[in-house]
């Protein structure tokens, strides 16, 4: 699975890693390890984390209030039978 971030969700992440230090020191440190280790175990179990949306799936982390939303790598959609929508077509 390739891994790229969203400018706008890498811009976050630094942010929040900025704002937790402040709290207390090393604790950024360790937010940024946790969002490491979620990520990890997206590109290795990408199919165990629920959906998200139809094209986004999420990973929560532990320890803090945040989820890592991303795309697999192959793209799927939750299709309601009951809805007169179509998946989109890939």
């Amino acid at each position: 699975m390739n891994l790229s971030f969203h400018p706008e969700a890498e811009r976050e992440l630094l942010q929040a890693i900025s704002y937790y230090e402040k709290c207390r020191l090393g604790l950024g440190i360790e937010f940024a390890e946790e969002v490491y280790q979620a990520i990890k175990r997206i590109t290795t179990f990408p199919d165990s984390y629920a959906h998200f949306s139809n094209i986004h799936k999420d990973a929560f982390l532990t320890g803090f209030p945040w989820i890592v939303v991303f795309k697999p790598e192959d793209r799927w959609y939750d299709h309601n039978p009951c809805s007169n929508e179509s998946p989109p077509k890939t």
